[in-house]
């Protein structure tokens, strides 16, 4: 059954058919709600720090690292 909106007043009669359509609206805006991203299944994700520019024409460790660890805090890269 689709969503109907009900519109309540005072003395109105709680039935079954009117808390199955009030679940059946919820479980339908919850399918809407973004969920965190993971290897399997796209999600929302937060934007990664700016991490600096390589010095030089070979990145280091530590610049390799630092965007690794900048992406990973994002949750724009597993952690594990």
């Amino acid at each position: 059954m689709a969503y109907t909106k009900n519109t309540w007043n005072d003395g109105d009669v709680i039935t079954k058919e009117k808390m199955n359509n009030l679940e059946t609206g919820v479980e339908t805006a919850n399918k809407g709600i973004p969920v965190t991203a993971t290897t399997a299944k796209a999600g929302i994700v937060k934007q990664a720090a700016t991490v600096a520019e390589a010095a030089g024409a070979n990145v280091t460790a530590e610049e390799f690292k630092a965007l690794l660890d900048s992406l990973k805090t994002a949750g724009i890269m597993a952690s594990a």
